[in-house]
């Protein structure tokens, strides 16, 4: 009974899982499109000289750029080259003091 138990808990999570990633994908998908009209937009009006409708749309462009950025953020930054080549040399240092 309670394998039962866990193994819908488990499944319950999954569904949770796949529901928040299928949500993700489509908030992506729908801030890209937001995102190239308002680029159309915003080009059309600097084209215009309407630099009322320009700024509005730049924010909104801004907005989703961060939008974009919360559900996909950059991933960790690359260790420099240089200083994984001195930690090799210098293991032993490393290993005994931290």
């Amino acid at each position: 009974m309670a394998n039962d138990y866990q193994s819908y808990l488990q499944q319950v999570g999954q569904m949770r899982i796949e529901r928040a990633n299928r949500e993700r994908v489509a908030e992506l998908q729908e801030i890209q499109r937001d995102w190239q009209e308002n680029v159309q937009y915003r080009d059309d009006a600097a084209a215009r000289g309407d630099t009322e409708t320009f700024e509005n749309c730049d924010d909104a462009c801004v907005n989703l750029e961060r939008r974009w950025h919360q559900l996909n953020p950059p991933g960790p930054p690359q260790a420099d080259p240089r200083l994984v080549d001195f930690i090799k040399r210098n293991s032993t240092y490393f290993e005994k003091y931290g």
